[in-house]
Order: C-alpha cells, then sequence, then structure tokens
C-alpha cells in the first residue's frame, strides 16, 4: 500500500485491503493519490444517505475590517449517538476555535470533552464557515458516531476528531491510536475499510513538507499501528524515506533512505 520500493524493502505479497483498492507498488505516490482521491468520493457517495451534519443557528454581523461580531453564543446543536434508542449529547461552539461536547444525564448536562477546532470564517455579508460535526457510522458496527473535522488546509488535509459510540459502555469515546502520544486523537483525512477493519490516513504536504501515509487496525475501540511511510521534504538538499510497522502498539523504524 505504501511506496515500499522507494525505502528498497523486499517484496512481499499486497494485503488484501491494497489489492482490493487497486493500488501497485510500483506507481508513483502522484498516482495513488488520484486513485485515493476516486475512491473517497466513491465512498462519500455510497454512504451519502448515513451522514447527517449538525445544524447550528449561528448568526453573526460583518464589521468594515472584514471581520464579524458573532450573535447569540453558543452557538449549540444537540443530537442522539448511537442509534434512535441511543444517548442525548450536544456540541455548543462557545467561540471562535472552542466547542464543547456534552452528554445529557439524570441530573443535567454534563461536559465531557473540548474540542480545539480551526477558526470560524465569513463570507459575504451573511454566510459563516463552522467547523463541520457529522453524524456518521464510521467503523460499520451499526451505532451512529460522531465525526468532527477540526481543520483544513490548502493541500487538501482534513484533520478530524472521532468519537465511536461503544454499547457496551452505552456512549460516545474518543478514537485513540495508541503509537503517537503526541497527536493521539487527530486523524489525516481518515477512511475505514470494513473488509478488514483497518483505518488509512493521509496527510499531503507541499514542496517542502512531510508526507505521511498510515494504517492502523480498530480493536477493541482503539487503533493498532499496522504501517507508516514518511517522506520528508522539509531540507532543501535532500528528500529523507521512512518506513515504520506497528509491534506492540508503537511504531518501529524498519526502512532509512535518504536521497540528495
Amino acid at each position: 500500500m505504501f511506496s515500499f520500493h522507494r525505502l528498497n524493502c523486499e517484496s512481499r505479497a499486497k494485503p488484501e485491503r491494497a489489492s482490493a483498492r487497486g493500488w501497485s507498488l510500483e506507481v508513483n505516490r502522484y498516482a495513488m493519490l488520484s486513485f485515493f482521491l476516486l475512491l473517497s468520493v466513491s465512498l462519500c457517495a455510497q454512504y451519502a444517505d448515513s451522514i447527517r451534519y449538525l445544524d447550528f443557528k449561528a448568526r453573526a454581523i460583518k464589521t468594515p475590517d472584514q471581520g464579524y461580531v458573532p450573535q447569540n453564543l453558543p452557538w449549540r446543536s444537540e443530537f442522539v449517538a448511537g442509534g434512535q434508542s441511543g444517548t442525548l449529547y450536544a456540541i455548543d461552539i462557545v467561540d471562535d476555535t472552542t466547542s464543547y461536547l456534552s452528554k445529557s444525564e439524570t441530573d443535567g448536562w454534563r461536559r465531557i470533552d473540548t474540542i480545539i477546532h480551526i477558526g470560524i470564517t465569513m463570507y459575504g455579508p451573511d454566510k459563516l464557515e463552522l467547523p463541520l460535526y457529522q453524524l456518521t457510522d464510521f467503523n460499520r458496527d451499526g451505532f451512529v458516531d460522531l465525526v468532527c473535522q477540526i481543520e483544513t488546509n490548502m493541500n487538501g488535509n482534513r484533520w478530524t476528531t472521532i468519537y465511536l459510540f461503544h454499547p457496551q459502555h452505552g456512549g460516545l469515546e474518543k478514537l485513540r491510536n495508541t503509537a503517537e502520544m503526541d497527536a493521539w486523537e487527530i486523524w489525516d483525512n481518515p477512511e475505514y475499510y470494513p473488509a478488514d477493519s483497518t483505518i488509512h490516513c493521509v496527510r499531503e504536504a507541499s514542496l517542502y513538507g512531510i508526507y505521511i501515509e498510515s494504517t492502523y487496525q480498530l480493536r477493541d475501540f482503539k487503533a493498532w499501528p499496522l504501517e507508516k511511510y514518511v517522506e520528508d521534504r522539509t531540507s532543501a538538499r535532500s528528500i529523507s524515506y521512512r518506513y515504520y510497522i506497528g509491534r506492540e502498539g508503537k511504531w518501529q523504524q524498519k526502512k532509512r533512505r535518504k536521497k540528495e
């Protein structure tokens, strides 16, 4: 699934998930990206009927300096996670970069998490661009989950926080991976493949950025690392390529190569 030939890795059989996506180890990364984008569109169309975006009654007044003054904060949207007989939750957008996730309990609302997201933008006289909160069955287990798109950039990246509904615990739980403690709650353009219960992530980069492609196994409502490919172009003199595999819940570097 990754460009293993860049790392001079041994030839080996591709996993079933890679074959299903039609990826070849011999195509270059840019061809892989084009196919990935087409596949993402296809998957979005396939599951469009099961995705619902939260609606916020947000209002603001545009200022002469092209800024805005928000009205009627906080902006709230309530929803049921898990299905029709699931649990009642709410998202409150409290300011430009902060939202609260709360759960309804017998004695009232309880805040369970703070979500930091991209700043709100105002277009035209009255159009606000808010962070995207969507209800969808992310892991295809029959229960409604919460997926939060917290930031985007010009490279097409969609940094995402995911809350899976845990039926045994009766509520949403933040999806974390066991390997990257500094970014264990943020997912790069995540796509879930139910055939083998894997999450595939791609972080695109500019000419002098860091490209990362990684795959995790979803097990017991945690993400366990399987494979990761890193292409570091931050140096003007060289490009470094690194390949990792998951071992005991952590990344272990297996190959490294530098191209001057």
